[in-house]
């Protein structure tokens, strides 16, 4: 359960940053109940992850466009279209299953971070 909870800090610091005004560390440490400590270790894993930690000249952080732009990122229908036509057109493409996996992993990675946070605040709001 540790471990988990972690991850959802680390998910709550991400959508928290993803959205105006910059955040500083004091607010943040607020936000998640935790260590200003936490909060540093937190934005190093999220650097790692791969998002772009912007600080303004009063110390405050937000994340410059993230991994991916929404608007980039494919719906359900787009996702079931690509499929069937790779499925249909390329089946002796060596790229095909990269292809695939390319296109699961950027649609459907944001929907899994959101559920994992809604279930969490629907947790929080039934107690």
């Amino acid at each position: 359960m540790l471990n988990q909870h972690k991850i959802l800090r680390v998910l709550q610091l991400i959508s928290l940053l993803q959205k105006e005004p910059a955040k500083s560390i004091r607010f943040m440490s607020g936000f998640i109940e935790s260590t200003e400590r936490t909060v540093y270790r937190y934005l190093d894993l999220i650097k790692e992850l791969g998002f772009e930690l912007e600080r303004d000249q009063n110390k405050r952080y937000h994340i410059k466009g993230g991994l991916y732009d929404e608007a980039e990122s494919f719906t359900s229908e787009e996702v079931t279209l690509l499929k069937e036509l790779l499925l249909s057109s390329a089946k002796q493409s060596k790229l095909k299953d990269a292809v695939l996996k390319k296109i699961y992993f950027k649609s459907e990675i944001a929907v899994h971070g959101k559920h994992i946070l809604n279930a969490h605040l629907g947790r929080l709001f039934k107690n």
